[in-house]
């Protein structure tokens, strides 16, 4: 559920098994698949409620965000394998390696690990 209370993310499944983010709004009957999104779960949204992130099913699979509406999605971290969680200063909070890190998305190459 996005931080609105407006949209709902989830992880749709086709009669193949794969795997594709979706999205609803309230007041549209009809949810809208996104694609490009193969072989991630875990949806989380940005606090504006304007992007989604999508954590990798594979462990050293890619942490990806992507405006909810539009736009292709954005590899932001590489090896990652966990849930994450986006902060209000747009950092994104995971586990890599076993370690919590954080990626700040303003300079997405500076990666920090929590405790160092």
């Amino acid at each position: 559920m996005a931080p609105d209370g407006r949209q709902l993310a989830f992880v749709a499944t086709d009669v193949a098994g794969r795997q594709q983010l979706g999205t609803r709004t309230w007041n549209v009957r009809e949810p809208q698949l996104l694609p490009g999104n193969r072989r991630c779960a875990h949806p989380f949204w940005s606090p504006d409620s304007r992007a989604v992130g999508l954590s990798p099913v594979f462990a050293n699979s890619s942490l990806k965000t992507r405006r909810s509406r539009a736009g292709r999605a954005n590899d932001r971290v590489r090896r990652c394998s966990s849930r994450a969680s986006w902060s209000q200063d747009d950092t994104i909070l995971f586990v890599q390696r076993g370690v919590v890190a954080r990626v700040c998305l303003e300079r997405p190459r500076l990666l920090h690990v929590v405790g160092e």
